[in-house]
């Protein structure tokens, strides 16, 4: 048959300029305006309505009045790059000219909105709106926007009072009672250290690596400092710490813009619980989770499978204080930080030399299964950000649920043996619990940590625990229960652990009925037996399975019997043996049940569960040949 090996376009990125200008459409199908640009309506963007795009934020040097104070003032313009994309439409190409010539030639001419240098191309530029750009997931080109000068202000004294640009007549003082002072042109006092001091004799420094001290003339002694309060970055030296036990302070907090230094909405912190998380709150709701830490990385972060202990340490907690994390001071000539941008985006930033400017090597939330409990209880993410009910659960509503409505969550479908009634029929008939594995994934938020806990004490515990819902084991972590709802899972693409779901025996048992029974052949065919005389030939073979009579008993097949889960190999085996046998009768499974259990008594327990409830079976066998099943 005809097959294709590629087709365009694949999702909705690739339909051209779906995000208008200066916009770029995102891995996950999202709209984001280039760095530098904000949206042209903040409420069509908010509606993800993205066809009008964005417009520049800051006006590049080139276009202001040279002989205004602005342009006096301002710093020259710079690039910022945007890696793995499709570049966008409408290009200027320049033959044979290298990279720097090109840097040049856009750095020279005020219309040049970005270029590009790729090899066997060599330089391309943009002069008119950027249109159709996409991220990919890998591969793609590098961008070199054409920006205004940013510097990146890593800590304000007054953010809760922020002076007027045009107040020109504020000052810093140390005041008569020794603490540092800001007075606006009024002389009115806008922000203080307000510390209670022994002698008033004090003096200000800021020292090498950025932090703005107050210290005590008499004893040298730091009675202040800024590296206490964070602002929106956390430099190298600084502590970031446990939320709740920190009295305001060690907390990263975004800016209410990018032009407004006034707290935003956004909280950076470690959580309370052992082993420590870090968390973004949006407002006094979890927004973003990098999962416990193991004392080499942040579980939930899967790009850092190998730690990245050289970039960030976690300093263990006390009763007090809790944990405190620090970005590590590195010998590297590219100086990094943490920073919170004002959409509530941490970033691990750095300069680099060899661009001459600010970029990133990691972010989160990166995509719609990062922000916290977008599934809602009992469900994952999956890679392709759609929502689904863990193994043994049912949407809490199927109407909301088809609509992509999926906060509500999931609940169980069948009960756990421990909670039905011990004295009633059901209990008694019942079989006892299972667990189900769940691999390669973020682990759920609110869990119960049981240090030097080995794997099987771990399991028995929670099957010990009717309240359990689900256990893991975590090496360095060691033991990690949940008896709350399963909340904030997502299905990595790569990396993560492993979730054991503590499920009903009946919903392990369905699991196993929807494994495939592949038939591996001697010879391609049907259903083929040893063509002796004591053997049935494939015709009596078909005509057992469609009739009433009694099956003799039967030799040892020359085929084997196995089961087999997620093998295109063994899907093809099946498909070719059961396209030998009736599908539309529950009798039918029945009959080719109980020739599969003479030869195996393990399939029995087939068997029984298509006398018990064969509608179900019946169907499960039909999907089974099913290429999609």
């Amino acid at each position: 048959m005809w097959d294709f090996s590629w087709e365009a376009p694949e999702n909705p990125c690739d339909v051209y300029g779906v995000c208008g200008a200066f916009a770029f459409c995102t891995k996950s199908s999202i709209c984001d305006c280039l760095e530098g640009f904000v949206p042209v309506s903040d409420e069509e963007w908010s509606k993800s309505n993205w066809t009008r795009g964005c417009v520049r934020r800051s006006e590049l040097l080139c276009k202001k009045n040279e002989s205004s104070l602005a342009a006096v003032k301002s710093k020259p313009d710079k690039f910022q790059v945007l890696r793995g994309v499709k570049l966008p439409d409408r290009y200027h190409y320049f033959l044979d000219m290298e990279a720097d010539e090109c840097q040049h030639w856009c750095m020279g001419n005020c219309s040049c909105k970005a270029y590009a240098f790729v090899t066997s191309i060599y330089c391309m530029a943009w002069t008119e709106d950027l249109i159709d750009i996409e991220q990919f997931s890998f591969g793609g080109e590098n961008l070199f926007l054409h920006l205004s000068y940013a510097e990146i202000v890593i800590w304000v004294a007054n953010r809760e009072n922020p002076l007027l640009v045009s107040d020109t007549n504020s000052s810093l003082i140390i005041d008569n009672d020794g603490n540092l002072r800001i007075l606006n042109g009024e002389h009115k006092s806008v922000w203080s250290t307000k510390v209670r001091l022994q002698f008033n004799a004090t003096i200000a420094k800021l020292t090498d690596i950025g932090n703005f001290c107050l210290n005590d003339t008499t004893s040298g002694s730091i009675v202040w400092e800024s590296f206490d309060y964070p602002g929106n970055s956390l430099l190298p030296g600084m502590k970031l710490g446990t939320n709740g036990k920190t009295q305001g302070k060690h907390l990263m907090t975004s800016w209410k813009s990018d032009d407004d230094p006034t707290p935003g909405d956004f909280v950076v912190g470690l959580s309370a619980e052992q082993p420590p998380q870090a968390l973004i709150w949006r407002g006094s709701k979890p927004y973003y989770r990098s999962g416990p830490w193991d004392g080499g990385r942040f579980i939930g972060i899967p790009a850092q499978e190998d730690g990245y202990s050289d970039l960030i340490s976690l300093m263990p907690a006390n009763s007090q204080e809790g944990a405190y994390l620090t970005v590590n001071l590195l010998t590297s000539p590219n100086y990094q930080l943490l920073y919170i941008k004002p959409n509530g985006v941490l970033q691990m930033i750095y300069w680099d030399n060899e661009e001459n400017m600010w970029d990133f090597s990691w972010e989160a939330p990166e995509n719609p299964c990062d922000v916290y409990g977008v599934c809602g209880a009992f469900a994952f993410c999956t890679k392709s950000s759609i929502c689904d009910c863990l193994e043994g659960f049912v949407p809490v509503s199927d109407e909301e649920w088809s609509k992509s409505n999926w906060t509500r969550g999931c609940v169980r479908r069948s009960e756990l043996l421990c909670k039905k009634n011990e004295s009633s029929l059901a209990a008694v008939k019942s079989k006892p619990d299972k667990f189900q594995v769940l691999r390669g994934v973020k682990l759920p938020d609110r869990y119960h940590y049981f240090l030097d806990m080995e794997a099987d004490e771990c399991q028995h515990w929670c099957m010990g625990n009717c309240s359990c819902k689900a256990y893991a084991f975590v090496t360095s972590i060691y033991c990690m229960a949940w008896t709350e709802d399963l909340i904030d899972i997502e299905k990595f693409s790569f990396g993560g652990e492993n979730l054991f779901l503590h499920l009903s025996y009946a919903e392990i048992g369905l699991k196993k009925d929807r494994e495939a029974l592949i038939i591996r052949l001697e010879t391609i065919g049907g259903l083929l037996f040893d063509l002796a005389k004591d053997r049935p030939t494939m015709t009596e073979v078909v005509s057992m399975l469609c009739s009433e009579i009694d099956l003799p008993e039967p030799k040892e097949p020359l085929f084997t019997l196995q089961r087999l889960s997620g093998n295109s190999n063994g899907q093809e085996s099946a498909n070719i043996a059961l396209a030998s046998v009736g599908r539309n009768a529950n009798v039918e499974a029945e009959k080719y049940l109980r020739i599969l259990t003479t030869y195996d008594p393990e399939y029995g327990e087939y068997l029984k569960h298509v006398e018990s409830d064969g509608s179900n079976f019946a169907d499960d066998l039909e999907n089974s040949r099913r290429k999609d099943y």
